[in-house]
């Protein structure tokens, strides 16, 4: 099943004029393909054009690294997480290497809810040979690695201007402690670099309750009811407490399918994702 998924950028692809030139030569040779993770710009042109549905299918989180900072009530779990790593003489450096990186990814793999592969499509494999412009942030205890975060670019017209945190893994003994205080760093030294932005990257089934025009009422119900009663498939309410965090800027991202109800097509994105 053909699928195109997208950033929230609206000139990821090209110039915004020919953005719809794109999508529409795509959809014309793939007119029975599902759209996923794309921004509100292809969801109008998407059932504008040819009519599709275009329901939320999550949200995405963008900081503001202009104004970052750490203070605040609501952040307090991000200074804790400093202050314990500290206390455990944990250090955070940025380099290129495998130091245990295999071994802490299955170890950190074990203690999720789904346990038997990597999730992929929606995010990148961890091992890949592309690696032009990724940051990789690893902490250390006692000289060893407990815990990564490979980020990679956003680019906009050819700059640099984010990155998004695709792989984190940590030391099951350190869990979420750890992403806190890995996050911090880089996004310290992001913001150094005069960086624009961080971007958390996708924030599956976190819907907002309005329903929209071109949004399919049956679809969208049955994603409330999947984040509320789902989390034995994948942890939606804790990724989404994880990176409420940070306090970044939230904006919707949708799915674009024919049917009002794609139930094919999703089963599709789970197999692909590896959920089932």
């Amino acid at each position: 099943m053909p699928s195109i998924k997208s950033t929230t950028t609206w000139n990821t692809y090209g110039a915004p004029e020919n953005f719809g030139a794109i999508l529409e030569r795509f959809h014309k040779r793939y007119p029975n393909a599902s759209y996923v993770q794309v921004s509100n710009p292809v969801v109008e042109f998407m059932h504008l054009r040819f009519g599709l549905y275009g329901t939320q299918f999550g949200s995405e989180s963008r900081i503001d690294l202009s104004k970052w900072s750490l203070s605040g009530k609501k952040k307090q779990i991000l200074r804790t997480a400093l202050n314990q790593a500290e206390k455990s003489e944990i250090s955070v450096q940025e380099r290129f290497s495998d130091d245990h990186t295999r071994e802490i990814s299955e170890a950190w793999i074990r203690t999720r809810k789904c346990k038997s592969n990597e999730i992929r499509f929606l995010i990148r494999p961890m091992e890949m040979d592309y690696r032009e412009n990724g940051r990789h942030f690893y902490a250390y205890q006692d000289d060893k690695a407990v815990g990564f975060i490979y980020f990679d670019p956003i680019y906009r017209n050819n700059e640099i201007i984010s990155y998004v945190p695709n792989i984190s893994r940590a030391n099951a003994d350190f869990r979420q402690g750890i992403f806190y205080t890995l996050m911090a760093r880089a996004i310290e030294s992001f913001k150094a670099e005069g960086a624009p932005y961080l971007d958390l990257g996708l924030i599956p089934l976190s819907l907002h309750s309005a329903m929209e025009y071109q949004e399919s009422p049956l679809l969208k119900r049955l994603l409330h009811g999947l984040y509320n009663k789902g989390n034995f498939l994948y942890n939606f309410k804790g990724l989404e407490f994880t990176k409420s965090r940070f306090r970044g800027d939230n904006f919707k991202t949708y799915c674009c399918h024919k049917r009002s109800i794609p139930a094919l097509e999703f089963l599709a994105m789970f197999k692909l994702t590896r959920l089932l």
